[in-house]
């Protein structure tokens, strides 16, 4: 772990949100506890441990991550010997009459009377805004799986969530992310998704006129007024970074991989480009979001 560390530079190190670990062995959870204050604690505050892929599936979009056959064999053999249950990703039979995660968004419009904001990322949000927002890390951390299950469970069947008596912060900005990304469109849509990545190449002035005409007469209105939604609380969340640590490149790192993803393998470039256009959207939300 040291020599790897190393292997980092210093800018590098800095700005690093978060490194997963998967299929870490209790060998290596030991031994970094023991050196982690030897090696650097606050590198060690980033590390987090996914014991299979489906965990880090809940952080990234692992159709875009060339994952090496190996490692793919090797978590499907500890699937077999372990037999957890999954977070679900996708939704494989019908959808229940109130489902949440995993289904279009005309299909949670339909289901509860017209409203064009899901009742999971209005919740989320209204108790985020209310208990979350002081709160160090928030959506950097991630959530317990078996809590994650059973909250998109709770919503998906159509009842409301009660996360103060959960007593985890970080619980409903998982949730929020993990609805987002668990949308069989992204909310930028596939459509749009090549566009946007060229946009970005603009002088910012020519920007801010293409991206406002592309939300206006371009983006879906009920995807417009979603994105909306969330982006003017993620320009609150800001606000008040002073405080939660995460500025407007933090938060853009954490929800581009989650407004916008192509169809095919993401290189390293496009991802840049999706982080450059969701902190675009934060900065210059007054801008942009015109209707």
């Amino acid at each position: 772990m040291r020599q790897a560390y190393n292997e980092f530079d210093r800018k590098y190190k800095k700005n690093l949100k978060a490194l997963y670990l998967v299929h870490p062995t209790n060998f290596i959870k030991l031994m970094w506890n023991i050196f982690r204050p030897i090696i650097s604690a606050k590198f060690g505050r980033k590390i987090m441990y996914m014991n299979y892929l489906h965990e880090l599936a809940q952080h990234l979009q692992l159709d875009q991550i060339i994952v090496p056959q190996r490692v793919r064999e090797y978590d499907a053999f500890l699937l077999t010997k372990n037999k957890p249950t999954p977070v679900p990703t996708s939704i494989t039979h019908a959808p229940l009459p109130r489902q949440q995660f995993g289904v279009e968004l005309k299909y949670i419009k339909l289901h509860n009377d017209g409203e064009i904001i899901p009742p999971v990322v209005r919740q989320c949000i209204d108790y985020l805004r209310e208990h979350g927002m002081q709160t160090e890390g928030i959506f950097r951390r991630s959530a317990n799986a078996n809590d994650l299950r059973r909250v998109q469970k709770t919503f998906n069947e159509g009842a409301p969530e009660n996360f103060s008596k959960l007593g985890d912060v970080h619980l409903p900005a998982a949730i929020l992310k993990s609805f987002l990304r668990q949308l069989p469109e992204p909310l930028l849509t596939y459509d749009l998704y090549d566009h946007i990545i060229r946009v970005q190449t603009l002088p910012e002035e020519d920007r801010v006129k293409e991206m406002r005409r592309i939300m206006v007469e371009e983006l879906a209105e009920d995807n417009y007024f979603i994105l909306k939604y969330i982006l003017h609380f993620l320009t609150e969340v800001v606000a008040n970074s002073d405080r939660n640590k995460m500025n407007e490149q933090n938060l853009a790192i954490v929800f581009g991989p989650n407004l916008m993803w192509s169809k095919n393998q993401a290189s390293l470039v496009s991802v840049g480009y999706v982080n450059a256009c969701t902190l675009f959207m934060i900065r210059r939300y007054r801008d942009l979001f015109v209707k």
